[in-house]
């Protein structure tokens, strides 16, 4: 089948997301599992073997992400060094098309535990590069999904990998087509690094307002646009019990329903002490076992569960926080004797109490002796 000169050149080939590097990419059935993809994945590629042909790539498919995965086979016989040097042009190619980057990084092959150290030194140099490049762009420009201690976390069983305990299997894939398809869909885009389907290091989003004035002359009309981009102060995280980096958790009951204000939120559920949920303040939407809405963690500490996402401001935001005890506030116990501030302050227990209004908590009126902030 032919055609005229010039005929192929009028054909769009652009996808959303290009899959480069080595086996791993070439054996893997990315383009059905990610809509709107391409692999051009080359079985024994090296990184210095992806840099030949990225340019060419990069101008047929103009896609907005590029998956890569190269330097295991570098390692073999190259410096950790030298790999993550190859690595680094790659980048900056990927970069400089427009595109965004994710790395998927090396796996604990069973048979090749001799260069693992070299594997888990060339990692460890892409979270500081990614981590370095997401401070220099205010956002995430290359993305690394943190195979090796995922899979280490699962056990690292022979049924992630093929025969030749060198390849993933069927269910190995899963993993990285779960986890790759969480980092392509980020809901803030500002996650650094994924570990086990959960956002492990992210930075703060930013936001950028434009103001245009136009001004009337006697020579005419002067219009002036101005941009200027500043740090959203209340953000909420993604789903976990930590917070992006450039952020803390809110403190307060007070800080916590303030934060509601800022994200357009209405409901607030209520508060707990519950060291299964996220600590501080956080929001459900459709969490199994959680009502939906904004809650207010007592339990300082907390953990992840399931889908429930930490709501977090810069530092300072809910300064000043008032440490002064309320003199008013007390509570009777059942032989009458009433007890104030001072009395919760010798047990951290006593702060869950609620006082004689039937509404307020000590942990409210007693900052002085339960909020970790005074």
């Amino acid at each position: 089948i032919c055609a005229v000169p010039g005929w192929e050149d009028n054909i769009d080939l652009s996808v959303d997301t290009m899959f480069i590097g080595d086996s791993d990419i070439a054996r893997w059935d990315s383009d059905i599992i990610i809509p709107n993809s391409v692999n051009v994945g080359v079985g024994g590629y090296t990184c210095d073997d992806v840099n030949g042909i990225i340019d060419g790539n990069l101008q047929t498919y103009n896609p907005k992400w590029v998956v890569i995965v190269c330097g295991e086979n570098d390692l073999f016989d190259q410096s950790v060094s030298a790999t993550f040097s190859d690595f680094k042009v790659i980048i900056g190619k990927i970069i400089a098309s427009g595109a965004q980057a994710i790395y998927v990084g090396t796996k604990p092959e069973p048979s090749t535990k001799s260069i693992h150290s070299k594997y888990q030194n060339y990692d460890a140099l892409i979270r500081e590069y990614a981590d370095s490049l997401a401070i220099l762009n205010s956002s995430p420009t290359l993305v690394m999904i943190d195979v090796y201690p995922a899979f280490i976390n699962l056990g690292n069983p022979k049924s992630l990998y093929d025969k030749d305990r060198l390849h993933l299997s069927s269910q190995g894939y899963g993993y990285w087509n779960t986890w790759t398809t969480t980092a392509l869909n980020d809901p803030l885009g500002g996650c650094i690094r994924w570990s086990s389907n959960a956002c492990d290091s992210s930075i703060a989003p930013i936001t950028t307002t434009t103001t245009t004035t136009v001004v009337a002359t006697t020579a005419g009309t002067t219009t002036t646009t101005t941009s200027t981009t500043a740090t959203q102060e209340v953000v909420m995280a993604l789903a976990g019990n930590t917070c992006p980096n450039g952020y803390v958790k809110l403190t307060t009951l007070a800080g916590c329903q303030s934060s509601m204000n800022e994200l357009s939120l209405s409901n607030f559920a209520g508060t707990e002490n519950e060291n299964s949920w996220p600590g501080g303040c956080y929001y459900c939407n459709n969490v199994p076992g959680c009502t939906n809405g904004v809650w207010f963690n007592f339990a300082t500490l907390g953990a992840s569960n399931g889908g429930a996402t930490p709501i977090c401001a810069v530092p300072g935001w809910e300064t000043p926080i008032n440490c002064l005890n309320d003199s008013d506030w007390q509570w009777t116990n059942n032989s009458g004797k009433v007890k104030k501030c001072d009395w919760v302050a010798r047990r951290e227990s006593r702060c869950n109490k609620i006082g004689d209004d039937g509404i307020t908590l000590a942990r409210e009126a007693c900052p002085e002796a339960c909020n970790a902030a005074c």
